[in-house]
């Protein structure tokens, strides 16, 4: 019996076998110059045409002295040659705390139970994003996984969005062939489908280039800012005509192009998101062909990068979403100093740019303006008022160190349309760099008006008519009425298929006139027909405004 493994302890033992003599080898190769052939190994029984460098590796930091030293000391020893090609390096995972995830501290959440709760790509995604994918020490804190979650949500309720406008057209509208809504032939002319197929194709070539140069940490981000505009810029601001109120034309081409744009990018995330990807590539084609489909994994996908994107209209929709935020940040401002309501419609909109940027200000995008900041009338100036651009001195002492005061003189220096127009470059270390927004801060000449709120960010002057009449008040009314209804049916379980009635009493409206009068505004707004009668008789909902309150019901008509 052997009680001790260690050498001094079995050196002597002997085992005989079938005649023959078994002993401990004197010296044997260290693990480490197993694990050092690596690149010879994979090729299995054809080692002898291996050849270095590697096209890749991956270990963490920890193994500089260990394998990535003993792969290279092997390779150049055999080849003379390096062992890899590209190599990333991870660094180390910690417990939130700061210390090693340790069973004894037990300072971690055991892997299983993150899976179960989060799900093996968020888990994916997190990680990705984590300065761990670029050798540096990071700690895993399980509540960032939910932040993470909270951030992809949006895409699944995008697909199950889809789903309902497909059985929207189904059940309620027999004009539209409803195989034009997942043809890949079909192309929508309409400029803001046009944003986001750009937008799409601008995601796949981004993500494409992160992998290329292994700058993996990049490529969430990228994935998250193209989910937060899919979801809140482009299916927030499409509704109407995703819904099927604005048109044939338009329900065609935004469904049609929702569905490609999902297909597309289920693709582009099926490498990050696996699981996830190929669960909602089979949920859209179940959605198209029913019970019929058979399982084809999305992981057999091959993809082209034979796409672009127009980088114009872009820059237009980015333009008009920066306006769209400024303006709801400013509501804020008017109701804290003016006491005027957020939600109260604001008649005219007057927004001062340099000349400049006449060309990316496309006016077809005005009507997702006027309707997101509840707009009546907007108009644009140019040059207007005075641009004035300032130097940003702590990004340009990080860059350029000794020569920062010569960066400084020269934007000072330079035209505004030069370097609005990326003209302006900056020789330094052996490259030309443009001097680009990074470096400089714009901004506009204040401006005053009567009757008017000025707001000022960046390039932007935007005045903001402060009056408010009975007729405004009406709208705001009407609107904040609609936003009821809209929550009451999500209560009721009302899909958008579902045609519904506003019955109002008429024993509680303070004026029957005023809402006779906006009666045919308001069906437009709703969508529904609006019915008054003398008094309501079953259970009913209040709808309060001020000092009123007005009993109304919504029926379904059949």
């Amino acid at each position: 019996m052997v009680n001790n493994l260690h050498r001094e302890h079995i050196d002597d033992i002997i085992i005989i076998n079938d005649g023959k003599e078994y002993k401990r080898i004197d010296a044997v190769f260290d693990c480490w110059y197993e694990s050092g052939m690596a690149g010879i190994a994979k090729e299995g029984k054809k080692c002898r045409e291996a050849s270095y460098p590697v096209d890749f590796i991956a270990e963490s930091l920890d193994q500089t002295r260990g394998w990535f030293y003993t792969l290279n000391v092997l390779s150049t020893a055999l080849y003379n040659k390096p062992a890899f090609k590209k190599v990333i390096v991870s660094g180390l995972i910690l417990a939130s705390d700061g210390m090693k995830m340790s069973k004894r501290l037990n300072n971690y959440t055991p892997p299983e139970e993150i899976l179960q709760k989060y799900g093996a790509d968020v888990l994916r995604l997190y990680l990705l994003s984590s300065p761990a994918t670029q050798a540096q020490e990071f700690r895993f804190v399980d509540n960032d996984l939910l932040i993470f979650t909270k951030k992809i949500l949006p895409y699944f309720h995008a697909h199950k969005m889809l789903y309902e406008c497909f059985e929207n057209i189904k059940r309620t509208n027999r004009i539209i062939d409803v195989t034009q809504l997942n043809s890949s032939d079909y192309l929508s002319k309409d400029k803001f489908d046009l944003w986001i197929i750009s937008l799409t194709n601008k995601l796949q070539l981004d993500i494409d280039e992160s992998i290329k140069k292994l700058e993996l940490y990049k490529i969430p981000d990228c994935i998250l800012r193209y989910i937060d505009s899919l979801t809140n810029v482009w299916v927030k601001f499409s509704r109407d005509r995703l819904k099927d109120n604005c048109g044939i034309e338009d329900t065609i081409n935004s469904v049609n192009t929702l569905y490609k744009i999902l297909n597309q990018v289920n693709i582009v995330l099926s490498p990050f998101m696996p699981f996830n990807t190929d669960l909602l590539y089979h949920y859209l084609k179940w959605m198209v062909n029913g019970n019929t489909v058979e399982f084809n994994s999305i992981h057999l996908i091959t993809s082209t990068n034979n796409i672009n994107y127009n980088s114009d209209i872009i820059e237009s929709v980015d333009n008009v979403y920066q306006i769209i935020e400024i303006v709801r940040n400013a509501r804020q401002d008017m109701r804290d100093k003016l006491n005027r309501p957020t939600n109260s419609p604001i008649r005219n909109m007057e927004v001062y740019l340099p000349g400049i940027y006449k060309d990316g200000i496309d006016l077809y995008f005005d009507k997702y303006i006027k309707d997101q900041c509840n707009i009546e009338n907007l108009t644009y100036i140019y040059d207007g008022v005075k641009c004035n651009i300032e130097p940003n001195k702590g990004t340009i002492g990080k860059k350029f160190k000794r020569n920062s005061k010569d960066v400084i003189k020269l934007i000072k220096s330079s035209k505004i349309e030069d370097i609005l127009e990326n003209k302006v470059y900056y020789h330094f270390n052996d490259e030309d760099i443009l001097i680009n927004s990074e470096f400089y801060k714009l901004s506009s000449s204040k401006m005053e008006k009567e009757n008017f709120f000025t707001v000022e960010s960046g390039i932007y002057l935007i005045l903001l008519d402060t009056t408010l009449d009975n007729e405004l008040i009406w709208k705001m009314k009407l609107a904040l009425w609609k936003r009821e209804i809209q929550e009451l049916r999500k209560k009721l379980n009302y899909q958008i298929w579902d045609k519904l009635e506003l019955v109002v009493d008429e024993t509680t409206l303070e004026s029957k006139e005023n809402l006779t009068k906006w009666k045919e505004y308001f069906e437009t707004m709703l969508n529904s027909k609006v019915r008054i009668v003398n008094k309501l008789n079953e259970k009913s909902y209040e709808f309060k405004f001020e000092d009123d309150t007005i009993k109304y019901n919504l029926n379904e008509l059949i």
